[in-house]
C-alpha cells in the first residue's frame, strides 16, 4: 500500500467514526433553506472590538426573531429559519483567551499564566466559551459563526454542532495538504480539534450556544506567525502538543520564525473564502458573501441591521490600530 493510500485509508476510517453519527435531519434543499452569509472583516480585529459585534448581532437576533413572531404565526412559517445566520471571519491583534474549563481549574483572579502573557505584548480575555487558554492574533483565521442550530433547516444539537464544524475544518485541511498529511480530527485520544499525527494541533473549536444562537467559533494556523506566541503558553492544556501551520506543514517547517514574516493578511484571506464551500456542504445550506446577499423584505431588516454592526466594528478597529499598531512577534519569550 502507497503512503498516499495509506493515509487516506485511515482518514475515511477516522471520517466515518467521527461524523456519521450527526446527520441533518432536514428534507429541505439547499436552495429552500435561507443561506448563510460570510465576511472577511478589514484590518486585524482587537478581541474586545470582536466580542462586543458578537454580541450585538446576537441581541440583534433575539430581538427580530421576537418582533417577527406574529408575523411568522400568521404566515405560517418559522420565526427565526436562519434568517440572519452569518460567520464573522477575521483577524485578531495579538490575544490570549481561556475558557470556562480554565476558570473552573483555578478560584483565583488571574489565571496562573496571565502574567506571561501580558509580558509578551498581547491582550489577555477570560471568556464563557467552552476550552482552555489559547491564542489568537495575525496569520491566524478565526471564525464566529452566529447560526441558529435549532432551525428547521439545521436541528442540531450542540455536540452536532462542534462535529460539523470540526469536519469542515478537517475536510479543508485535508484538501489544503493533501492526502499525505496525517490529519486527526479529533485526536486519537478524544481531543476537539485538527491535529497532524498526535502532537501538532493546527485547529482549536470553543463555543458557546445562548437561545439556540452559537457565538465564539474555530481558529487555524494559516501561516507560522502565530507559533512563537502559542510556543509561551501550554495551549488546550495538552502538555505535549505544539501548534502548527498550514504554512507550516507545506514547507515541512524548514523556514525561520524570526525570518521576514510572510503576508498574513492576504495568505487568511485567501483561506477565509477556499474554506466557506466546506462549510456549505456540510452544513447543506448555501454559503453567500454578506455584501452580495438579497434578503427578502421580511429579512431585509436583519441583514441591514448586521451589515451595520459590522462597518461600525471595521471603523472601530482601525482607528484603534492605528493609534496602537499591534505586535507582530511577542516582545519578550520570558
Amino acid at each position: 500500500m502507497s503512503l498516499s493510500s495509506k493515509y487516506t485509508w485511515r482518514a475515511r476510517i477516522r471520517q466515518y467514526r467521527t461524523y456519521s453519527s450527526c446527520v441533518p435531519p432536514s428534507s429541505r434543499s439547499r436552495q429552500e433553506k435561507s443561506p448563510i452569509a460570510y465576511h472577511f472583516l478589514r484590518n486585524p480585529i482587537p478581541y474586545d472590538i470582536g466580542l462586543q459585534l458578537q454580541e450585538t448581532i446576537l441581541n440583534t437576533r433575539v430581538k427580530w426573531r421576537a418582533q417577527n413572531k406574529d408575523i411568522s404565526d400568521a404566515q405560517s412559517v418559522p420565526a427565526d429559519d436562519g434568517e440572519g445566520d452569518v460567520i464573522l471571519l477575521l483577524e485578531h491583534v495579538p490575544t490570549y483567551t481561556t475558557g470556562r474549563r480554565d476558570l473552573a481549574l483555578t478560584s483565583a483572579s488571574s489565571h496562573p499564566e496571565q502574567a506571561k502573557m501580558l509580558h509578551s505584548g498581547a491582550t489577555f480575555h477570560q471568556t464563557k466559551r467552552g476550552g482552555q487558554v489559547t491564542y489568537h492574533g495575525m496569520g491566524q483565521l478565526v471564525g464566529y459563526p452566529i447560526l441558529d442550530i435549532g432551525s428547521g433547516g439545521m436541528s442540531l444539537s450542540a455536540r452536532c454542532y462542534v462535529d460539523h464544524v470540526q469536519s469542515v475544518l478537517a475536510a479543508y485541511a485535508r484538501h489544503a495538504l493533501g492526502a499525505a498529511a496525517d490529519v486527526n480530527a479529533p485526536h486519537p485520544n478524544g481531543h476537539v480539534g485538527v491535529f497532524i499525527g498526535e502532537q501538532e494541533k493546527l485547529a482549536s473549536i470553543g463555543i458557546q450556544i445562548r437561545h439556540r444562537l452559537t457565538s465564539h467559533g474555530f481558529a487555524i494556523n494559516v501561516t507560522r506567525e502565530p507559533i512563537p506566541w502559542f510556543d509561551l503558553v501550554t495551549a488546550c492544556g495538552l502538555d505535549h502538543v505544539r501548534a502548527t501551520s498550514l504554512q507550516g506543514v507545506m514547507l515541512g517547517e524548514r523556514f525561520p520564525v524570526s525570518g521576514d514574516l510572510p503576508d498574513s493578511a492576504s495568505s487568511v484571506a485567501k483561506v477565509a473564502t477556499e474554506m466557506m464551500p466546506f462549510f456549505g456542504d456540510k452544513f447543506d445550506r448555501r454559503m453567500v458573501a454578506l455584501q452580495q446577499i438579497a434578503g427578502t423584505n421580511r429579512e431585509a431588516e436583519v441583514w441591514h441591521e448586521i451589515q451595520k454592526h459590522i462597518r461600525q466594528a471595521e471603523d472601530q478597529a482601525e482607528k484603534t490600530i492605528t493609534e496602537s499598531p499591534p505586535s507582530r512577534r511577542p516582545l519578550s519569550m520570558w
